[in-house]
């Protein structure tokens, strides 16, 4: 699969701890059908990926007063798939007793990317769209309301009516599945088009609209279509307002052996407004080169665009397209893009303390000079190559399987030469993070096993790190050096009294009833109200006395001196 997509990929460290969301960055389209076998062409032994079993999600769908609802459709949707369109889905309906059971085998590629971003989404008419991620527990219990809808207004420079406008819910708010129905995560993610057929948009000549079977506390922007205008994306609830159009002639110019009709391509407008999650725009325009490596658009939305050119077949080539494209309004735009061939870049990934090859990290290198970002996954031996085009290129690892005791390794800027057809980059290092240990005891003593300690960051809202205490109630935190020295400093510095607007790391002790999922323990923390409270008796070593379950969070954490 050659790529060239502008995914819009976060090289932060806080978008790499919701990997689950830039997993979608990836923009490699998924495959997740009914007939299993096909799923899974690809061999798991050549990329170092070891056999998953088979993953089995179970649940129920019940409405507001907690009876079941028969025959509403659930569906089992890739999130990582670039295009929502694809028919990736389990689609099944619950039976007498609103029960469900979608059964998957991971395959390779699947294991490559090491999580999985599948969602489950419900629907049944006179009831409102619901959505949780897989990840959250083994027995899935959703709960749809009763019919809920998001009005709008739409506007245009130059066009009052609007009959032929056919609106969908686009982009959505995935909520707290387990804890509330209408409190979102801050997981934003594009409906399933399955779904989006099933929900019911009206706009009104005037340009009034309303999407009924959402809620506006979920649904933030609405896919627009019309001969007219092309597609085009707007927020609600309010007013939107539409962009003049014009027309795109995109030329390719290929090699002698290029078959312009494998070629697909995808245009994405830039919007003018912001969704939670950060997530751009959905596709305004796919489709396939013609014979004459041409494709013709006749209405599309105005404005900064982004090409990408994706073809089936292993090739030397690279497109050459721009970082940006402005389609200009009421006219007709001609781009012609060209073709070269990329240097081989090979590289290889090891643990710095260990000196082993690390099989299985994601990595991901995006040209700084033309539209054009790769993935590869490292093999056995540390070893991945992917092709680019010559010049300055950023080099990010944002996937690895030593998450829990090494840290991500900082962005890296190489310079691919010209004329060389093979390039070697400098070994990419993962350093061990630092570690800190600790006893957790009861007010009276006694040493407490079984409980979970971890540390939040105040500031991004994630998980840094967590424990769960042995036999003996010992605890051993891996943080990386930057939590790690926040930490101290915390420990050693701060008074009694509420916690100050610089210390943005925080050590608790969860519930006992919290969730033991890491993803979920993050939308745990965003929503619930309950908290363990302690003492901190001791710094060398830590020890944490255990006061009181499940109160209410404190205004701060007293520390004995």
């Amino acid at each position: 699969m050659i790529l060239s997509k502008d995914c819009a990929l976060r090289w932060s460290r806080r978008i790499v701890a919701t990997i689950l969301l830039a997993a979608f960055l990836l923009g490699v389209p998924g495959q997740v059908g009914l007939d299993a076998q096909r799923l899974f062409s690809q061999d798991a032994k050549a990329t170092g990926a070891a056999e998953l079993p088979p993953k089995t999600f179970v649940g129920i769908v019940v409405d507001a007063q907690g009876q079941p609802i028969v025959n509403a459709t659930v569906l089992l949707h890739d999130q990582t798939a670039f295009d929502t369109e694809s028919p990736a889905d389990f689609c099944v309906l619950t039976n007498d007793d609103g029960r469900f059971e979608i059964k998957i085998v991971p395959d390779a590629d699947q294991q490559k990317r090491l999580f999985f971003s599948y969602k489950i989404w419900a629907f049944k008419n006179g009831y409102s769209l619901r959505c949780v991620a897989t990840q959250y527990r083994d027995e899935i219990r959703m709960v749809l309301p009763d019919e809920e809808s998001v009005s709008f207004q739409i506007t245009h420079p130059s066009i009052e009516s609007f009959d032929d406008v056919v609106a969908t819910p686009y982009y959505f708010d995935v909520p707290n599945g387990c804890y509330t129905s209408d409190i979102g995560t801050g997981l934003s993610a594009p409906i399933p088009l399955t779904m989006r057929r099933m929900i019911a948009g009206e706009v009104l000549p005037s340009g009034q609209g309303v999407i009924r079977g959402v809620t506006s506390a979920l649904l933030n922007s609405v896919l627009l279509e019309s001969p007219r205008l092309g597609k085009q994306y707007g927020p609600v609830p309010g007013t939107i307002k539409l962009r003049e159009t014009g027309s795109l002639t995109l030329s390719l110019s290929t090699p002698p052996e290029f078959v312009p009709e494998t070629c697909q391509v995808y245009v994405t407008i830039d919007d003018d407004f912001e969704r939670p999650g950060g997530y751009r725009s959905g596709v305004h325009f796919k489709g396939f080169l013609d014979e004459n490596h041409q494709i013709q658009i006749p209405t599309i939305g105005s404005g900064p665009a982004t090409i990408s050119l994706t073809w089936p077949d292993e090739s030397e080539w690279i497109a050459l397209t721009p970082s940006k494209f402005e389609i200009s309004p009421g006219e007709n735009n001609d781009l012609q893009i060209g073709m070269i061939r990329g240097v081989e870049v090979h590289g290889r990934v090891f643990a710095s303390d260990t000196g082993q090859p690390v099989s299985r990290s994601h990595i991901a290198l995006r040209s700084e000079t033309i539209n054009c970002w790769r993935t590869a996954t490292s093999d056995l031996a540390g070893r991945f190559s992917v092709r680019m085009p010559p010049g300055d290129t950023r080099v990010q690892l944002f996937a690895m399987p030593l998450t829990v005791t090494h840290q991500y390794p900082e962005t890296q800027t190489i310079d691919v030469p010209q004329q060389v057809a093979k390039y070697e980059m400098d070994p990419i290092l993962i350093d061990p993070k630092g570690s800190l240990r600790g006893f957790l005891i009861d007010e009276q003593g006694k040493r407490v096993p079984g409980r979970r300690i971890a540390v939040l960051s105040t500031r991004y809202r994630h998980l840094c790190g967590i424990s769960v205490t042995d036999a003996r109630g010992s605890f051993l935190l891996h943080l990386s050096n930057h939590d790690l020295e926040q930490l101290k400093n915390l420990l050693e510095h701060r008074q009694d009294g509420p916690q100050t607007a610089r210390q943005n790391i925080k050590l608790t002790v969860l519930p006992q009833d919290a969730p033991t999922d890491t993803f979920l323990i993050r939308d745990y923390i965003k929503t619930s109200s309950q908290e363990s409270t302690y003492k901190i008796v001791s710094k060398q070593p830590l020890v944490l006395k255990l006061l009181s379950e499940s109160q209410e969070k404190p205004e701060n954490s007293p520390i004995d001196r």
